[in-house]
């Protein structure tokens, strides 16, 4: 019994830092899926701005306005 205890023990915590380190891993998941998300919309905002200037910019008569755009 004595000769178990340790190996035991040892199981016990083996199981415990793994569940701690999946924690861990899906809440880093989770981070990144948030930062991800973040940027997808980022740039799905900076396209549409492109592509407004991009309608102003035809439209506009002179070359002048143009460039301003």
């Amino acid at each position: 019994m004595l000769e178990q205890a340790p190996n035991d023990i040892s199981k016990s915590i083996n199981e415990r830092n793994l569940s701690y380190f999946e924690q861990q891993v899906n809440k880093l998941d989770d981070w990144a899926d948030d930062i991800k998300e973040g940027l997808e919309y980022s740039i799905k905002a900076l396209d549409k701005e492109i592509k407004q200037v991009r309608r102003e910019a035809k439209v506009s008569p002179t070359l002048n306005e143009k460039l301003a755009k």
